[in-house]
């Protein structure tokens, strides 16, 4: 099971995007067992929206409720997350400690992501 964020779903979708040429070609090996959170669908989508419209966002949203296992945040996550952004000292958003959460959660080592912040995490392997 790979976690996928919204930083890498943006450039794998936008075009002008940076990273876009990194997503696709990591896009090729990623296969099947793709774990996302309601955050980051919303984070994703938004962006994509905002940047390219909503035919856009909603292919992309349409896609991920097909293709990946979607993890719902709940009070009890939300606090789990609370803790590592704590923790952190809110060097990662509290997103992305919701996204540790889940991954330590589902006991998740790899995510795709941009988001170097990731990196701090021990235990977490950015694959991109």
């Amino acid at each position: 099971m790979i976690f996928v964020d919204a930083s890498f779903l943006v450039a794998l979708v936008d075009r002008k995007d940076k990273w876009h040429r990194s997503a696709l070609k990591s896009s090729g090996s990623i296969g099947r067992g793709l774990l996302v959170s309601d955050i980051v669908i919303t984070e994703a989508v938004s962006t994509l929206g905002h940047r390219g419209g909503a035919r856009t966002a909603g292919t992309l949203y349409e896609f991920l409720k097909e293709s990946c296992e979607v993890e719902y945040v709940d009070a009890k996550l939300l606090d789990e997350a609370m803790n590592y952004y704590q923790q952190f000292d809110a060097r990662l958003t509290l997103s992305q400690c919701t996204t540790v959460a889940i991954m330590a959660r589902r006991g998740v080592t790899r995510i795709l992501s941009f988001s170097k912040a990731m990196d701090e995490v021990k235990g977490i392997e950015r694959i991109v």
